[in-house]
């Protein structure tokens, strides 16, 4: 067992434990057993005192204690609890075992990945550039070739092999599409961790295409195609969208109300260089039914 489950079941323990002495306590007060007690708590910038306490106050304010203190820190394993890449692939791969020829799309998701609320991974698409075997692919883009069966199970419609009889050396065509999934950045984050973290890593993708828009590199040959695969290998879905600026003034609050953040505003004359007047500012006024192209990362799907 890993250090991290071992911290959280001793948690857990401490937890019980906890629940035991405060009933217990309650338990002392109303059967009425008296006695003295006192109890003393200190800490940095904390100092308490109880005095002539009968013991079943002073038991219960114990277990009470220390049900917070072990649900606190048990929340803090939790948010560090994500299992390891490997770990997780490795139980993708046993499940893939369980899928079968019948099954669509959405059932062998179901099956291999499951459908709980923080699981997240990711869908590329590959092509081959030669002939390469599903132990090969699964080597390349899996890091081990013992997962080829997970590519095995993902790629079971697309007719380059039998399932039933695919194995590790089976090979695939060159130029064939190639579908992996792999395990998300997010995967096993809570929603509000998830949020915290897109928005940061949203933040860094506008920084690079607000440098790629100060490079006075022409736009169409910057924003292409490999722009796109790039931005989806660090997990930022990038597209490029025609918006109206509604009761914005000028492009500084058009930024504002794209990006979340003024500074932004260079992006949308990059892309609108044939629309917006040359030499076009922050302060360079838009209108509402005026219509602009805009780069944006939009929410990364399951």
């Amino acid at each position: 067992m890993d250090p991290v489950t071992v911290k959280f079941v001793q948690l857990i323990g401490a937890e019980i434990f906890g629940a035991i002495l405060a009933l217990f306590g309650i338990f002392l007060f109303f059967r009425g057993i008296t006695g003295k007690s006192d109890f003393v708590l200190e800490g940095k910038g904390l100092k308490a005192k109880l005095t002539n306490s009968a013991p079943g106050t002073v038991i219960c304010l114990i277990g009470v204690g220390l049900i917070a203190f072990s649900l606190h820190s048990s929340s803090v394993i939790r948010e560090q609890s994500t299992l390891p890449v490997e770990r997780v692939l490795d139980v993708w791969l046993a499940n893939s075992y369980r899928v079968t020829e019948p099954m669509n799309t959405e059932q062998v998701i179901d099956t291999i990945v499951g459908r709980g609320e923080n699981v997240r991974f990711t869908n590329n698409e590959i092509t081959l550039s030669l002939p390469m075997t599903l132990g090969q692919i699964a080597q390349k883009e899996l890091a081990s070739t013992k997962y080829w069966h997970i590519l095995a199970a993902i790629n079971k419609d697309r007719h380059y092999y039998t399932f039933s009889s695919a194995a590790e050396d089976t090979q695939i065509q060159k130029g064939a599409l190639v579908q992996v999934w792999a395990v998300s950045k997010y995967n096993g984050m809570d929603e509000r961790t998830r949020v915290q973290v897109t928005a940061v890593d949203r933040a860094r993708g506008y920084d690079e295409l607000l440098a790629l828009a100060r490079s006075d590199r022409p736009f169409a040959e910057t924003f292409s195609e490999e722009s796109f695969r790039h931005f989806h290998r660090e997990e930022l879905d990038l597209s490029l969208e025609q918006t109206s600026p509604g009761n914005v003034r000028n492009l500084r609050e058009l930024s504002l109300k794209l990006y979340g953040d003024p500074k932004y505003w260079p992006i949308i004359v990059w892309a609108n260089r044939d629309t917006l007047p040359k030499g076009a500012g922050e302060d360079t006024r838009v209108t509402t039914d005026q219509l602009l192209s805009v780069p944006r990362f939009m929410g990364w799907p399951r």
